[in-house]
């Protein structure tokens, strides 16, 4: 039984800042470890970018490399003096994190990784990674293996997973419907863009999913129905972007597992062409 569920079984309950609070200084002890890192320019800037910030206002030079420590605390602490400085609100905070996870391509064994995971339990936290992402429990979508598998599976097509990972962000904050529509069809054809390596539009792509799976052994029939689907899939993805209204969440939740769907369709008949390698 951890400190958070001890306090509460004895009647000391902890309310969410307190949680909170208690989650950023576990991260924060997490992020002394990397005094003695360093994180280049290029990932400094991207991640800079990203987050809508400038490198100035992080104190961040583009041209240098950057100790990793000094940019975390300039990045989660924007305040003047060390001692008096506060993080940024909890929900941002969450949201750097898994711009950190991405950009510096951290893995499960990384101490900063395996920290914010275990903290999110330790201080029971409603949240939980999927994959790269911080992202609220019971948000059913992304419970599913359409969502957060696909994820993993995205790791050889980078541009895919990035629009991806990106539109799943969105998608939990439930902002800027219609990019999320436009950004699931984006990471389906950058998916197709990388998966036959060529830069073919989504309708003459629609044809060489054709012929992938004809030379994969694939009957006439399940063809048709993937292919038509596909063509439907991005006639529907068009109009819910240029028109999007309350009442297409539905279709926005269909266009999320349907672009899982398609990717992880392709996805297994690949494995199963290497030999299950």
């Amino acid at each position: 039984m951890n400190y958070y569920d001890l306090t509460e079984k004895l009647g000391v309950v902890k309310n969410d800042k307190d949680k909170e609070g208690a989650f950023c200084n576990k991260v924060y002890n997490a992020m002394l470890t990397y005094k003695d890192k360093s994180i280049s320019s290029r990932i400094v800037f991207n991640i800079c970018h990203e987050l809508g910030t400038t490198l100035t206002s992080l104190n961040a030079k583009y041209g240098e490399s950057r100790n990793a420590f000094d940019f975390f605390i300039n990045l989660f602490y924007p305040e003047n003096e060390v001692e008096e400085r506060a993080p940024v609100e909890f929900k941002e905070f969450l949201t750097r994190l898994s711009v950190i996870f991405q950009h510096m391509n951290l893995t499960q064994d990384d101490l900063l990784f395996r920290c914010v995971k275990q903290s999110l339990e330790d201080c029971n936290l409603p949240y939980a990674i999927c994959d790269d992402i911080i992202i609220p429990k019971g948000v059913k979508e992304f419970d599913e293996a359409l969502v957060c598998d696909v994820a993993e599976w995205l790791k050889g097509y980078p541009n895919a997973r990035k629009t991806y990972m990106d539109t799943l962000q969105d998608y939990y904050e439930n902002d800027k419907p219609r990019d999320i529509a436009d950004n699931l069809r984006k990471t389906f054809e950058d998916f197709l863009h990388e998966f036959f390596r060529n830069e073919k539009n989504m309708d003459n792509n629609i044809k060489e999913v054709d012929v992938y799976l004809k030379n994969n052994g694939i009957n006439e029939e399940t063809r048709k129905i993937f292919t038509t689907l596909i063509a439907h899939y991005n006639l529907l993805n068009n109009k819910t972007a240029k028109h999007y209204n309350a009442t297409d969440k539905s279709s926005l939740e269909f266009l999320l597992y349907q672009t899982g769907i398609f990717m992880r369709y392709l996805l297994v008949i690949k494995q199963a062409e290497k030999g299950g390698d």
